[in-house]
């Protein structure tokens, strides 16, 4: 078995060490050690009794330590009764579309009793510590029979972000329906792809001036949009001016840069303002809805 704990502080300061310790009978931790990286419980020897009294303590290597810990209790059954049994213990990784629909199925697992005379189980999607192990239950499970096969379905629970969270590690837990009802676990890796939905965004509106009299080509000023989608090209920034008011034709911009220069030489007696509106969009077809097809996201 294996026991987990999650720190939300960054770096070193959440890495966690798990140490094994037995609070009744000394004697027990002889029989079990806990490997200090993973959380795993192993067996050291063979048991000799029914029950066995454990305290696995998590803790971090910030400064000051903090610990917490959790009361385990093995109880040891006759070797006839056996756990379900998993197709495979691991499944994934498994890609989709970060604004894949809630509702939508994500993939169907199951398991077998390992009684042969009863095949019922049932199945339950774990609670962990983090969003990525599904504490705001970001999925969820329900299961069905077909063929008289008990099969476990994972559905997406609520709308997804790539740009929030990249992948999830699920765990999904099935009893049997023996005597001594005994249990196993499967791990299912869920990993996001990202989509461009996300509209590039200027950082701020800018008031420059250019000297009357310079020559074309002389740079006025830069702008910058951000784009928050994760992944290329979906976050890569293209710019051009707009040319409904006509200051494309006194004004050019650098469609990587950002950057912008004048087209001609000024005159302040002529004119004394000019307002540019610059355009940003993105370097893939859009997919927020009602878009045209092939048109990337943008914003002025």
């Amino acid at each position: 078995m294996r026991v987990s704990a999650s720190d939300e502080d960054a770096d070193n300061n959440g890495a966690i060490t798990y140490n094994l310790t037995a609070p009744n009978e000394r004697t027990d931790i002889d029989y079990f050690a806990i490997n200090p990286e993973s959380g795993w419980i192993m067996l050291k020897r063979p048991l000799d009794r029914d029950q066995y009294h454990l305290r696995a303590i998590a803790t971090d290597n910030g400064y000051p330590q903090h610990r917490a810990s959790v009361e385990i209790v093995i109880d040891v059954v006759d070797r006839a009764n056996n756990p379900p049994i998993w197709d495979q213990p691991v499944y994934g990784p498994i890609s989709i579309r970060e604004n894949l629909d809630v509702g939508r199925k994500v993939i169907s697992i199951k398991a077998r009793s390992g009684i042969p005379d009863n095949p019922t189980v049932f199945y339950s999607l774990m609670r962990g510590g983090t969003e990525q192990t599904n504490k705001r239950d970001s999925f969820y499970l329900s299961q069905r029979v077909e063929n008289d096969i008990t099969w476990a379905d994972i559905f997406v629970n609520y709308p997804l972000d790539y740009e929030k969270i990249q992948q999830y590690n699920l765990t999904v837990r099935v009893e049997n329906n023996g005597i001594q009802q005994l249990a196993s676990e499967a791990t299912v890796y869920i990993v996001l792809e990202d989509v461009n939905d996300e509209i590039p965004l200027f950082i701020e509106r800018e008031q420059e001036t250019v000297l009357e009299g310079m020559p074309p080509g002389t740079k006025v000023t830069q702008v910058q949009a951000i784009d928050r989608d994760g992944t290329y090209p979906n976050n890569k920034v293209y710019y051009g001016i707009e040319s409904k008011d006509g200051s494309d034709k006194y004004f050019s911009i650098d469609r990587e840069t950002g950057e912008i220069y004048t087209k001609a030489e000024f005159d302040r007696e002529e004119k004394q303002a000019y307002a540019i509106l610059v355009r940003a969009e993105d370097g893939s077809p859009s997919d927020r809805p009602n878009m045209k097809p092939k048109e990337p996201n943008s914003g002025n």
